[in-house]
């Protein structure tokens, strides 16, 4: 694999991974873990070391961006995943991976 930067047009086309006998990891798992950032945003040039990162990133240039509000206050966030942090921690809402029930404050 060339170690030039990947380009967010060239995601859906990244490197797919490929077992190392000699340690039983993925090329990937060993990249990223290595801190080697493989992706690059054409926009700004910023660098990545994982697809989920620069997509995640990518959603900052978009001119309409989704808003997410909680139900129990008046906060609102860019990202889903910061909602859902926002509610477990303040709002101690049931976690949707371990379906534990929490109490609401």
């Amino acid at each position: 694999m060339s170690k030039e930067k990947k380009d967010i047009s060239d995601i859906k086309n990244a490197p797919q991974q490929h077992e190392n006998p000699d340690c039983n990891r993925s090329f990937l798992e060993f990249v990223n873990d290595a801190g080697v950032r493989l992706y690059k945003c054409s926009i700004c040039s910023r660098e990545f070391c994982k697809k989920q990162q620069i997509m995640r990133h990518i959603e900052l240039h978009k001119d309409v961006r989704v808003v997410y509000s909680c139900n129990l206050c008046s906060s609102q966030f860019t990202r889903k995943d910061s909602l859902q942090q926002h509610e477990r921690l303040q709002h101690n809402i049931m976690s949707k991976k371990c379906y534990k029930v929490f109490p609401f404050k």
